[in-house]
């Protein structure tokens, strides 16, 4: 007895629905976007407020280990401090401080020239010290 298995050929198909619509998006978006005029419009200003944005003040101020003081290139002695500072006329709300020093340099000598600063109403104020020269 001879059994047969009967041949089924199976049909295999991709469903070509999703793929047409996602085309067709596709080609939709790419046609009309070129077609979109993009145009130039200005923000509203506040009144009293300058078009361009302030530009702050910096003030390099270097303590020097011989009882010295830089500030923007200028010597001067930590008694005249505030005296050079108030011939520059700053904006107290427009100008930062750096303060550059050795580590070698007495914290006391620093805080005295950060109390000056407060003083005169400079109070932001950033701090770098570098590192003494026999040490790496």
């Amino acid at each position: 007895m001879k059994l047969s298995i009967p041949q089924t050929e199976s049909v295999s198909f991709i469903e070509l629905t999703p793929l047409v619509d996602i085309l067709m998006v596709l080609l939709f978006f790419n046609l009309n976007t070129p077609a979109v005029k993009t145009e130039n419009f200005e923000l509203p200003q506040i009144s009293g407020v300058s078009q361009n944005p302030t530009q702050k003040n910096i003030l390099n101020i270097k303590i020097r280990q011989e009882k010295s003081i830089q500030i923007n290139n200028i010597l001067t002695s930590p008694e005249d401090l505030s005296l050079v500072i108030e011939q520059m006329n700053l904006d107290p709300n427009q100008t930062q401080v750096l303060i550059t020093t050795s580590a070698e340099i007495p914290f006391q000598e620093v805080l005295q020239v950060i109390e000056k600063l407060n003083s005169l109403s400079l109070n932001q104020i950033e701090f770098a010290a570098t590192k003494p020269k026999n040490q790496k």
